[in-house]
């Protein structure tokens, strides 16, 4: 009996360690590693900060000087500050009032959203979700609502977030082969399909309008960002939660790269998606290696916004909406 809890004692305690917190883990870096850190996370800040004011193609441009030297993070963000239209003052308005809810912000959005551009929509969406959350743990606290419904909500949203970052990134990288109106929405056929954009070419001498894109092209993203929209709708129904294909929206994202304009993926100097910048200055890469650059991007929101959704326990939820992706998506 000695021996048998002898050789119990010596056995390996696994899952029992538990993990150094972050002040550990500050405390135990050296002076180099400590300032490396500090400026890391400066700058990862200040980025979230210039695309949360700016959007994500005005955020490569900023980010761009800061790697080139032209700017400092503290000055790029003072510049997208200065660039917030009145459209965004008017909705950090309402998100900073103290007796802000959730509705608060939907009626705003009903009553003036209708002509916000992108930047202006992605900006609501962020200030409505910390809002979402902040009320869903005032119900838990009084009792209106389970914490197990709250918790899912939560993962939900986050899965959200990730899902909308990997849209409003193929809509930038997309948006200069269909024709969009004055507040950077696509325009719409009569039968409700995105209008193909066109631009001047020189043949023979002559100037001719040629579509954007062929027939072949347009149907393959039509299909494949058709396909991704329902996989993310199916993600994000609380009856289905997480029941997308990974693998099959990760061939669709793969497709759509090699679709997106090289121009775009070259001019940028770098490729944003959510708070991911990935700098590609001074960097001459070729055609293949800059979409590879642009799949990585969006396949790493899929796999986060699926790893949220691991999370979220089966409830039987009810939703309001079959599509909750719907309400944020700028057509």
């Amino acid at each position: 009996m000695a021996n048998g809890q002898q050789e119990e004692q010596q056995l390996p305690q696994v899952g029992t360690q538990q993990q150094p917190s972050l002040y550990q883990t500050l405390g135990s870096m050296k002076p180099d590693e400590l300032l490396k850190f500090k400026g890391f996370m400066h700058r990862y800040k200040g980025q979230q900060q210039i695309t949360r004011n700016v959007g994500g193609d005005r955020a490569v441009e900023l980010m761009s000087e800061v790697e080139s030297g032209a700017l400092t993070v503290k000055s790029a963000v003072e510049r997208s500050k200065a660039e917030l239209t009145p459209s965004m003052k008017l909705i950090d308005q309402e998100f900073f009032k103290k007796d802000v809810t959730p509705s608060s912000m939907l009626i705003l959005k009903e009553r003036t959203g209708g002509n916000w551009t992108r930047t202006e929509r992605n900006l609501w969406f962020s200030h409505y979700n910390s809002i979402q959350s902040r009320e869903n743990k005032r119900l838990v606290g009084e009792g209106k609502l389970s914490k197990q419904v709250a918790d899912n909500n939560k993962y939900a949203l986050k899965a959200q977030v990730d899902y909308h970052n990997i849209e409003d990134a193929i809509f930038r990288g997309t948006k200069d082969l269909f024709e969009t109106n004055k507040y950077g929405n696509f325009v719409t056929n009569a039968d409700g399909s995105l209008k193909v954009g066109s631009f001047v070419r020189e043949k023979d001498g002559k100037k001719i309008t040629v579509p954007s894109m062929d027939q072949a092209d347009l149907d393959m993203l039509t299909e494949k960002w058709s396909y991704i929209r329902s996989e993310v709708a199916k993600d994000l129904n609380p009856a289905t939660y997480g029941q997308a294909d990974q693998l099959g929206m990760q061939r669709a994202l793969s497709v759509i790269s090699n679709i997106v304009p090289e121009e775009y993926l070259r001019d940028k100097k770098g490729i944003i998606v959510g708070d991911e910048f990935i700098s590609l200055y001074e960097q001459e890469l070729e055609t293949p290696a800059l979409r590879k650059i642009f799949f990585d991007s969006l396949n790493s929101r899929l796999t986060r916004a699926k790893d949220h959704l691991t999370n979220v326990a089966p409830v039987g939820l009810e939703t309001e909406e079959s599509d909750p992706w719907s309400k944020y998506m700028v057509e």
